[in-house]
């Protein structure tokens, strides 16, 4: 029993897990956001966490430090040798006394003494500066035997001799009697100061009056309190009474040397009056000279000057004119201007100056003919000059002659005085001349390496007077490479600075024999005006008794004419020239073909300031630039040009910009300008001229010519331009019906109505104006059924620039029109509507079916087990 009853649980646990199995099978079907989410929510991931690997550890290897002990190193110490000093004994000789040997010749007496002694009247006390007395001394020579001689003063000399200096601290006696000498101390006192008093003159006029110190009284003090009084003669003075004073004097310093390396000064404060002004009244009566001196003595000029502390001008003679001994040089007016200067006070002064005559230099002494080679000789050439008032003075001496030392070619010879050229041709001609070849060399070709030979070269100097001289090449130097080069073209022959060139040919050792253009330029075809050009040319040269040819390096070619040279007009060639030198070249012939030059368009090389405005502005070209393009590739600016373009700017779209693109011409040619125009937004449209045809007959389309359109915009702006009635779009369109009585004008999402009449007979239709949302302009065709006769003009749209069909205004009622009929718009709406709705609960209801259906199946299944339950507890329990 236990056994059916654990069958029976078993089998109600697998009916349950049935159950449950189908319940899941009805509810994913349905729910499959919901499931999904929960399995999202219940996903579990697990993580992995990677196995972590401890890093190796690697110990470093210990490596053991080895600390090395420095090497000790014993300074060894090296006893200085002692050198002992080895005394030397000084070794005393004794004087070897000889006997004198005793004859009968006479005893000779010698001077034992010699001995100086002051007496009465005698001094030892002296003045630095004294000169020493002897006066009052006395000598005494002492002799062998025992006698004795007296010297005076005056047989005796003494030092020193001259004055005294306070170091000397004794005095050296001599005689002639012997060559002793004695020596008496002396005291001498030291002289310390100089003293200056006595009336003098102190006060002086600046450079005008010399130093006078007549009646200074001078007295030196001695350090023993005595005072000597010293002539003045026996001073020096600084400043010296020389010269007259300048105006920095302050003080006089007088000097006085008392003895050699001694002197004594002081300083006596002076007064030195400097010139305030100074004048000149006066000048000699008498003419100043054009290029002399000023010719008067300093006293003749009248000039005073007026000093510090004085009232009154004075008469001064001491001035300066830095300027008197230098030739006087006439300004304007005939007059030249001194300077002269008195100490710190200076003056201009004028002096009228007699000049030159016209023509008034004469020029006499022996007549000289210059030519090439010939020296100038200036001696025996007297020169005189007449003055305006008729004075003739002879000016040999100041005046400048200009010569070579030997006259060359390029030579002058000239006189001047005072800057004044002085003709001398009346006894000086100097001539000039042309140095000719007359004969070239016998050998005027060469090889490179020879070297130039001028035999039998002939010369000739032709002079201005017709005169010539012959000259050989003996004669002539010349300048030319040795050995000749390839260069070299010509050898430059001179004679006394006369030059001329001696023509040669040196040919390369490799000879040419032609050169020929292989390849031609890049350019053949010029535009007259354009610069010649060789680049790309190949040219081949080839040598004498050579085969084949070897290229040449452009960069080493020349073109006749020059490279980069214009081309003119009527050019058919130009010569390609390989140039060995000026006497030896090759020539090529390059064909080319020359063009006029033409304009072939215009471009804008700069474009306007401004590229980008708004609706109802005009173009402004400032800062745009035109260029004219000629064939030759150069251009050049042009105003001259036209704009095609409207006064303002409108759009004729909806788009909310537009590029527009403007035709600019000039002549005959053509170019264009794009710029970008923002629209404004348009408020309103209104009629301002209805179309020429307002009455139709039934069948016939609306005519919109002469009808003229205002934009009203947002800005209360109008456009200043009427658009063409092109721009806009019309409702209805295609024929008329007797039903129609308006034509609705659309641009920009705004409309304006356009009454017409329409007569005739036809079936009646609906006219409207086109919905916003409609994709189609056409308007809506009524139902006949309905019968409706009126028509509705279209809605108004609240989008400027809405990109579908243009609206016009609708009627916001919904009230059915006269027939009882509703609008057709709103029935299309509500069938659209209702259509939609139904297929949404036509996909409602099919889900809600199948959840039945499943939910019916669970039901019975649950019965259908809880029958069986009860059987098996009935029947087997």
């Amino acid at each position: 029993m236990s056994y059916k009853n654990n069958r029976i649980k078993r089998l109600a646990a697998g009916a349950g897990a049935l159950v449950l199995f189908f319940l899941l099978q009805l509810t994913l079907p349905c729910f499959p956001l919901n499931l999904t989410a929960v399995a999202e929510e219940g996903e579990s991931t697990s993580s992995v966490e990677p196995a972590s690997t401890d890093p190796e550890v690697t110990e470093p290897e210990s490596t053991e430090a080895v600390t090395t002990e420095p090497e000790v190193t014993e300074a060894v110490t090296t006893e200085p040798e002692t050198t002992e000093a080895v005394t030397t004994e000084a070794v005393t000789t004794e004087a070897v006394t000889t006997e004198a040997v005793t004859t009968e010749t006479p005893v000779v007496k010698t001077v034992t003494g010699f001995n100086v002694a002051c007496g009465e009247g005698g001094r030892t006390s002296f003045l630095e500066g004294e000169t020493f007395s002897a006066e009052g001394y006395e000598g005494t020579v002492t002799y062998s035997d025992g006698s004795e001689v007296k010297l005076s003063a005056a047989e005796m000399t003494f030092s020193p001799s001259g004055k005294l200096k306070a170091s000397d601290t004794s005095v050296i006696f001599s005689c002639a009697l012997t060559s002793r000498t004695s020596g008496l101390p002396i005291t001498v006192s030291a002289a310390e100061t100089l003293t200056a008093g006595g009336e003098y003159k102190n006060s002086y006029r600046e450079e005008e009056e010399n130093l006078d110190l007549t009646g200074m009284t001078l007295t030196v003090g001695y350090a023993n309190g005595s005072s000597l009084s010293v002539p003045l003669s026996d001073c020096l003075t600084t400043p010296t009474s020389e010269a007259p004073l300048t105006g920095d004097v302050t003080s006089v310093t007088v000097s006085y040397t008392v003895s050699q390396g001694h002197t004594l000064t002081v300083s006596v404060p002076l007064t030195v009056r400097k010139a305030q002004s100074v004048e000149v009244r006066s000048l000699p009566d008498i003419n100043f000279y054009e290029g002399r001196a000023l010719a008067c003595e300093p006293e003749d000029i009248g000039v005073y000057a007026l000093f510090e502390g004085e009232t009154e001008y004075v008469k001064v003679y001491n001035y300066d004119i830095p300027l008197a001994g230098e030739p006087l040089i006439p300004g304007e007016g005939g007059s030249a201007t001194l300077r002269l200067v008195l100490g710190s006070a200076e003056t201009d002064f004028s002096v009228a100056v007699c000049k030159v005559a016209e023509n008034g230099y004469s020029v006499s002494g022996p007549a000289q003919d210059l030519y090439y080679g010939d020296s100038f000789d200036p001696a025996g050439i007297v020169v005189s000059a007449t003055y305006e008032d008729g004075a003739t003075f002879e000016i040999t001496d100041d005046v400048v002659f200009t010569y070579p030392a030997v006259y060359t070619a390029g030579e002058t010879v000239t006189a001047s005085f005072m800057g004044n050229v002085i003709d001398i041709s009346s006894i000086v001609k100097v001539h000039t001349g042309t140095l000719k070849i007359v004969k070239l060399p016998t050998k005027s070709e060469y090889d490179s390496g020879e070297s130039f030979s001028p035999a039998g070269l002939l010369a000739m100097v032709e002079y201005d007077d017709g005169t010539s001289v012959s000259l050989s090449a003996a004669d002539l130097t010349f300048e030319v490479n040795d050995p000749l080069t390839e260069s070299d073209s010509f050898a430059t022959a001179s004679w006394n600075g006369l030059t001329a060139p001696v023509e040669i040919k040196v040919f390369p050792s490799r000879r040419i024999a032609r050169i020929e253009i292989s390849e031609a330029p890049d350019t053949v075809k010029y535009i007259t005006g354009q610069s010649l050009s060789i680049a790309g040319i190949k040219v081949l040269v080839y040598y004498v008794g050579e085969l084949g040819g070897e290229e040449v390096d452009p960069s080493t070619l020349v073109t006749v004419p020059e490279l980069g040279s214009p081309v003119t007009a009527g050019m058919k060639s130009f010569i390609v020239r390989l140039k060995v030198s000026d006497s030896v070249y090759y020539d090529a012939l390059q064909p080319i073909e020359v063009e006029s030059k033409t304009a072939i368009a215009i471009n804008i090389i700069t474009k306007p300031d401004r590229l980008e405005y708004t609706e109802g502005t005009s173009f402004n070209p400032a800062g745009m630039v035109v260029d004219l393009i000629y064939n030759d590739g150069t251009m050049i600016p042009i105003t001259g040009y036209s704009i095609d373009v409207d006064d303002t700017f409108l759009l004729t779209t909806n788009d909310p910009v537009q590029e527009k693109t403007l035709r600019i011409t000039y002549d005959k040619y053509e170019t264009s300008l794009t710029v970008k125009v923002r629209a404004k937004a348009v408020k309103s449209i209104s009629v301002l001229t209805p179309p020429a045809k307002t009455s139709y007959r039934a069948g016939e389309s609306f005519d919109p010519s002469g009808m003229k359109i205002v934009l009203n915009y947002s800005d209360s702006s109008v456009s200043p331009v009427i658009l063409p009635e092109s721009y806009y779009t019309y409702a209805p369109t295609g024929k008329l019906t007797a039903a129609d009585n308006a034509i609705y004008v659309s641009f920009r999402g705004q409309t304006a109505k356009v009454d017409i009449t329409v007569t005739g007979s036809t079936t009646p239709a609906v006219t409207t104006a086109p919905e916003s949302s409609s994709t189609s302009t056409d308007p809506l065709t009524p139902d006949s059924s309905q019968g409706s006769e009126t028509a509705t003009p279209p809605s108004e749209s609240s989008d400027p620039f809405d990109t579908g069909s243009e609206p016009g205004p609708v009627d916001d009622t919904s009230s059915p029109d006269e027939s009882g009929n509703e609008d057709v718009s709103s029935a299309v709406a509500s069938s659209g509507d209702e259509t939609t709705k139904s297929s949404k609960r036509s996909k409602t209801g099919g889900i809600d079916t199948i959840m039945f259906l499943w939910i019916g199946i669970i039901v019975l299944i649950v019965i259908a087990l809880v029958l069986v339950i009860i059987y098996y507890k009935r029947h087997f329990t």
